[in-house]
């Protein structure tokens, strides 16, 4: 299984990349979502093959494009990618019924290590 991670603070980075490690991922992470190949195409390279990633847990305020704007990104191009948590410190009812909308999990900052363990678990299984 395949996770990418990506926010701005470095410590919450590597503790995500570590929980997910020790749940036997493969862990990329990133500061921002600039680069990652979903926003850099057209469409999704993989929406017919072996998706890049089983999961993808984003910060919402990063530089350049927020999580959501990502998650959006993500849907509009049809990726495979069907788990996503979306984190934050600061969310607003508007902002976590768009994520909603967007079939992602909502995680509040700092995430409960126990609620984001049984999310990992949860999509583990459901694949």
């Amino acid at each position: 299984m395949r996770a990418v991670v990506f926010d701005d603070d470095a410590q919450v980075r590597d503790l995500i990349a570590k929980v997910l490690t020790q749940r036997q991922y493969t862990v990329l992470t990133y500061p921002t979502s600039h680069g990652f190949c979903a926003t850099e195409r057209d469409s999704c390279p993989y929406k017919n093959e072996v998706r890049c990633a089983d999961i993808v847990i984003s910060d919402i305020q990063m530089h350049g494009e927020s999580g959501l704007e990502f998650a959006a990104r993500l849907r509009k191009k049809q990726c495979p990618i069907a788990h996503i948590a979306l984190l934050s410190g600061s969310w607003t009812t508007d902002l976590m019924a768009t994520g909603r909308r967007l079939g992602c999990e909502i995680f509040h900052k700092p995430v409960p290590l126990n609620d984001l363990l049984h999310w990992i678990d949860r999509c583990k299984t459901s694949h």
